[in-house]
């Protein structure tokens, strides 16, 4: 589709100053992915010189799993429509660390329809990719199962402190007047015990096992 096409490279210039100063993520390469042109915070970003950018395939800049789709799925797709958005990548910096990115691109053709160049633009796609994990169901269930058995841990400490303390006052004679309060504590106690080996059972991941309620007598 050549009206998608940047017709005219020169109408785009002055494209070094651009590359040098705009605080984005972008780069040109030609038709075959060889990187042309790499803006300064693109390549702070990657962590490499601008200079040592040039020469090499934009592609030897992914993980492994993104070149492999980039080669056989958004490469062949992008030189057939002339333009791809909000490609989903990983690329290596130089010490090793993966950034996240969306990439859209659009290429210039040499008026046969034949691609000549193509801009890429890139944006950060780390905090959303952090905000996603943390969304995750499982994960978030396992954290709150794993805060749950600390609770619990720390819960049944405590219980069994109070629980020790009012079974020794419940045996101390000439105390009558505290036997029904000491009795009602005792209960409460032993109440919070269930509740701490259920916060282990979701902690841990327990087999549970339901069972049948009244819920009037509950109630």
């Amino acid at each position: 589709m050549p009206g998608r096409f940047l017709e005219h490279w020169q109408d785009y210039e002055p494209m070094d100053s651009l590359m040098s100063d705009a605080p984005v993520m972008m780069h040109a390469t030609d038709s075959q992915g060889v990187l042309l042109m790499v803006s300064a915070f693109w390549a702070d970003t990657l962590g490499y010189p601008a200079q040592d950018m040039i020469g090499p395939q934009s592609m030897d800049f992914l993980t492994k799993a993104s070149r492999t789709y980039a080669q056989t799925i958004m490469w062949p797709k992008f030189l057939e429509s002339g333009g791809i958005s909000n490609v989903e990548l990983e690329f290596l910096r130089c010490d090793g660390s993966i950034i996240p990115v969306i990439l859209s691109a659009i290429a210039q053709s040499d008026g046969t329809d034949q691609t000549r160049r193509c801009f890429a633009i890139l944006f950060d796609d780390t905090e959303a990719k952090r905000t996603q994990t943390l969304l995750n169901p499982k994960l978030r269930d396992d954290a709150v199962g794993k805060l749950a058995a600390v609770v619990a841990h720390d819960f049944n400490n405590l219980l069994s402190v109070i629980l020790g303390n009012l079974e020794f006052l419940s045996d101390v004679p000439d105390f009558p007047e505290a036997t029904e309060m000491i009795k009602d504590a005792l209960a409460a106690t032993q109440r919070g015990a269930v509740l701490t080996d259920q916060l282990v059972s979701y902690g841990r991941r327990a087999q549970l096992r339901p069972k049948a309620q009244h819920l009037g007598e509950l109630v």
